[in-house]
């Protein structure tokens, strides 16, 4: 039931329509559909929802894609591409910023260690970036997918403990640990299976 859920949204299931309805009319349809699709979300909505203008409304479609990291120019410079250049993650996890960030750090690093900075330093500077991106991403795109049966143990735990909802809270901290856990069938186990929290 919960997979099924999860797949209402997505192209050409049953909520994709409202995509294409005028925002002033979108309120109004998502109020009529909630029921059907998301019973606990409708109870708690208030009925007189609607959206305060069009700026409220946004509507967009990622698709996660992983380029090359390092692109030989001609002259025998290299480009090394960071952020979305680089990897472009649906910002479901919000962890856009972060992995840019984090691997415009690693590059700044891998500069001022010195070069020479030919094909063979960029790719051992992407490979670098990759121990960060690659946790990131693999966490990203497990949400895009129907979840496993330990993480909807998991994010049901968290729904009705408040330790456990801290935790996967503070996933999105650390999207490498984040991985470890939604990977882990064993780890989730530990989180909801632990004593309760104060």
């Amino acid at each position: 039931m919960a997979q099924r859920g999860l797949q209402r949204a997505r192209r050409g299931g049953p909520l994709e329509p409202i995509s294409r309805l005028p925002a002033a009319e979108v309120a109004g349809e998502l109020a009529r559909l909630l029921p059907g699709h998301a019973p606990r979300l409708a109870e708690r909505a208030d009925p007189g929802l609607e959206l305060l203008g069009e700026e409220d409304l946004l509507r967009g479609a990622v698709t996660p894609v992983v380029r090359k990291a390092v692109a030989e120019l001609p002259g025998g410079r290299i480009a090394l591409a960071v952020g979305d250049a680089w990897i472009t993650n649906d910002p479901l996890t919000g962890q856009g910023a972060n992995l840019g960030s984090a691997c415009a750090w690693i590059a700044a690093e891998a500069i001022a260690a010195g070069g020479p900075y030919d094909t063979a330093f960029g790719h051992a500077t992407a490979e670098r970036m990759w121990e960060a991106a690659a946790p990131v991403t693999h966490w990203t795109n497990a949400f895009l997918r129907p979840p496993a049966e330990h993480v909807l143990t998991l994010l049901l735990a968290a729904a009705s403990r408040q330790d456990v909802a801290d935790v996967v809270l503070e996933l999105f901290g650390d999207p490498a640990y984040a991985w470890a856990v939604f990977s882990s069938p064993e780890e989730v186990a530990r989180i909801v299976d632990g004593p309760p929290g104060p």
